[in-house]
């Protein structure tokens, strides 16, 4: 330590005590080194004890006033390292942040820097460190050792320096993650799955803000698959919005349960809770919510309702929505209803006078005249469901279609498809010898 430089209190050799203005001051002494050139010798250790003298919370602004003029007298490095040793010999003054600032502007290697940033955090906590210095400049050792004071980092400060310790050491940001927790990690649980794996993010507890907590549980879902769905359900029910309860139900009909995705969905209007109640056969519930909105509903939907009227006996209703309907839509129900009576001859003829691509592209429909037509007329039965495989009601329908007269390719799309609904050995062997053959 310079000797120059004592610890004083009350503005002991202080050479601007009493002055109203210490930055006008100050600077006055500054622009006399000009006339008195032996001032430049004591200048740093004068302007120190200049700033010392000033209050702890106006010694930064202090500073700012100062530092044009410091460069001007290249003073402003010497200044920063004497102001550097006495804040690391008073620690009671408070004095390392500011040291630290100083040193950074007036380019001090970085690694003296990041001496006094640590000494600053060892002494007094990460509240006052500058982050945007120490992730531009600082050296990954050194963010690696700080990363490993998460204690007393603070929350801030771990989230800030969560993303640059991601690109530098992935073991240390877990382990930094781990003390943030998913809610204070300011970065997404679908990133951090990315980064870390979605068994690592797993291990931790769901956070707190319902757009994160809910991509937590999809990610649970993905890793888990079906036991995952209670706690998602649970979760849904109670704080879930619409979009989330839409999601869920998309999962749970995916997984065989029509009833829960029902549940789910609660009184969402939407596609798939329509095509959950015609499923479940819930027609008259369907007729409810569909028929007074039928003139606003799509053609797929209309048919929907045409079948749903179908099933509950509903003539009346039918013919009144057979008559609100014209070309492709009208064609489309009255094959519905050619097909519910299993009068193949008659479908036959309908889809023979409009063409096959007349018919509405509608996976249901089409495979109700696949059942219908499939021994009345085979090749018409194949054409208007070879485009529909995923829509094949049951894995018997699937079969059905196999033991027909299929080109090598749509065989081979058939026997994909069935292996989805119904994996057997026989079934896979008859799938490679097709792709080999």
């Amino acid at each position: 330590m310079n000797l120059e430089v004592r610890p004083f209190r009350g503005g002991e050799n202080d050479p601007f005590r009493g002055e109203v203005d210490r930055a006008a001051a100050m600077r006055s002494w500054l622009a006399a080194v000009e006339h008195e050139p032996e001032r430049r010798v004591r200048a740093s250790s004068v302007m120190l004890q200049g700033i010392i003298g000033a209050h702890r919370d106006q010694r930064q602004q202090l500073l700012d006033q100062l530092w044009n003029d410091l460069i001007a007298l290249e003073i402003d490095q010497e200044l920063a390292e004497r102001l550097d040793d006495w804040a690391e010999q008073h620690e009671l003054e408070q004095a390392d942040a500011l040291a630290a600032r100083c040193m950074q502007r007036s380019e001090v290697p970085a690694a003296v820097v990041q001496s006094t940033w640590l000494r600053e955090l060892e002494r007094r906590g990460g509240a006052e460190l500058d982050w945007t210095w120490l992730l531009g400049f600082g050296e990954p050792s050194f963010l690696t050792a700080i990363a490993g004071r998460a204690n007393i980092l603070g929350y801030d400060g771990c989230r800030l320096l969560l993303p640059r310790m991601i690109e530098l050491d992935r073991r240390e940001a877990l382990k930094l993650l781990k003390h943030l927790g998913l809610s204070e990690a300011g970065v997404g649980v679908a990133d951090l799955a990315e980064h870390f794996g979605a068994e690592a993010v797993l291990r931790l507890s769901p956070p707190v803000q319902d757009k994160e907590h809910w991509a937590w549980l999809r990610l649970n879902y993905q890793l888990v698959g079906l036991p995952a769905l209670a706690l998602a359900e649970r979760w849904v029910i109670g704080r879930g919005d619409s979009e989330q309860r839409l999601e869920l139900g998309i999962w749970l009909h995916n997984e065989g349960d029509d009833q829960a995705a029902l549940r789910v969905l609660g009184e969402i209007l939407h596609p798939l809770r329509y095509a959950m109640l015609e499923r479940c056969r819930q027609f008259n519930t369907l007729v409810e919510l569909l028929w007074p909105v039928r003139h606003q509903i799509d053609a797929l939907e209309r048919l929907r309702l045409g079948r749903a009227l179908l099933a509950a006996g509903d003539e009346k209703r039918l013919e009144e929505l057979l008559a609100d309907e014209a070309g492709e839509e009208a064609f489309g129900l009255r094959l519905e209803v050619a097909a519910a009576k299993g009068d193949a001859e008659r479908v036959a003829q309908m889809v023979t006078e409009n063409g096959i691509e007349a018919v509405v592209d509608d996976g249901h429909l089409r495979w109700a005249l696949f059942e219908v037509l499939n021994e009345y007329d085979s090749a018409m039965a194949v054409s208007l469901v070879k485009a529909h495989l995923d829509a094949a009601p049951t894995p018997q329908a699937l079969q059905t279609l196999a033991r027909a007269e299929l080109g090598a390719s749509i065989r081979l799309q058939v026997l994909d498809a069935l292996l989805l609904r119904q994996p057997t050995l026989a079934l896979f062997k008859e799938r490679l010898e097709g792709a080999v053959g």
